[in-house]
């Protein structure tokens, strides 16, 4: 992975492009989340420290969890938490709220999560997500 020297962020590619800005901490990310974001997004943070080269980067937009790229996107939106997970595969069953998109070898799916009982079936595909970026 490469390093940011301005922002100290990681990413997949040397000098990628990105909008260069540091990621918050955990803690401040979580305080300044919307209410109905928070359950979700502790879940989910609470879900990827057992991922061991997992990395949460809070940022303004949402959670981006990475690994040797971004494999989940956690993004705040007006009533729920739209959640983007990278699969090698394309997933049916729970069917994805928006049309699956594929780039390259790789199927991005989105999912509209209200609270933490809609992240719990996905939990499962963020872990296969991590493994398949490996």
């Amino acid at each position: 992975m490469w390093t940011c020297p301005d922002c100290a962020r990681s990413f997949g590619r040397t000098r990628q492009g990105h909008t260069c800005s540091p990621a918050m901490s955990v803690e401040d990310y979580l305080a300044t989340a919307p209410e109905h974001e928070r359950p979700v997004a502790a879940a989910l943070i609470a879900h990827a420290a057992g991922l061991e080269e997992a990395v949460v980067e809070p940022v303004s937009v949402g959670l981006i969890l990475k690994r040797r790229s971004t494999f989940v996107m956690a993004r705040t939106m007006t009533r729920w938490v739209s959640l983007g997970i990278s699969l090698p595969r394309v997933v049916a069953d729970p069917a994805p709220d928006r049309k699956v998109q594929q780039y390259s070898s790789t199927y991005h799916h989105v999912w509209n999560v209200r609270t933490v009982d809609d992240l719990l079936p996905l939990l499962g595909l963020v872990d296969e997500a991590y493994e398949a970026d490996a």
